[in-house]
């Protein structure tokens, strides 16, 4: 299950606004790719292709739904420089007391990063992942109100993804 937080379209050409997407689901890492034979390559985490998908789709309906809010067509994809914030939100294994997700287990922010810009790119938030020119992230573990959750962390597992465009798109 998904919730996103839409913005306002712009009227009268002023700025575009944060392109805000909140997807909930098992966030997975993006790691580096292997060679299968045949010139074939694949994901090491085999939850990755599902995540990205989640993520792709809830891209595409928030664009989708900011259209019938009457957003111009030809904002999104962004071919323009864009600041991408992202708070991904990992699940807490029962036995970690600590407020940090510090395990292997939860991945490496980086690759979570390129996971979502990935999916971004995919969802039509962007022409290509090149166009982020400034990155925001965190990683956390959910909001349970125990004021060990970073700024922005979900009340479960999933990602807070906010696309900010600082030009004009070039299409």
């Amino acid at each position: 299950m998904t919730t996103t937080h839409a913005t306002a379209a712009p009227t009268g050409g002023g700025p575009i606004p944060a392109l805000a997407v909140t997807a909930y689901g098992a966030p997975a890492p993006q790691g580096s790719l292997r060679h299968i034979g045949g010139g074939r390559l694949v994901a090491d985490s085999p939850k990755l292709r599902t995540w990205r998908h989640l993520v792709a789709a809830e891209v595409r309906r928030v664009i989708q739904e900011r259209r019938h809010l009457g957003e111009p067509a030809g904002v999104w994809p962004h071919d323009g420089p864009v600041a991408v914030r992202l708070v991904v939100t990992v699940a807490r294994p029962r036995t970690v007391t600590r407020a940090w997700p510090l395990r292997r287990s939860a991945g490496d922010l980086d690759k979570h990063c390129r996971a979502i810009l990935d999916a971004l790119a995919e969802g039509g938030a962007l022409v290509d992942d090149s166009r982020v020119v400034a990155l925001s992230a965190a990683k956390t573990y959910p909001d349970v109100g125990d004021g060990t959750a970073l700024s922005g962390a979900l009340a479960r597992p999933g990602a807070r993804i906010d696309v900010t465009a600082l030009a004009p798109t070039a299409n």
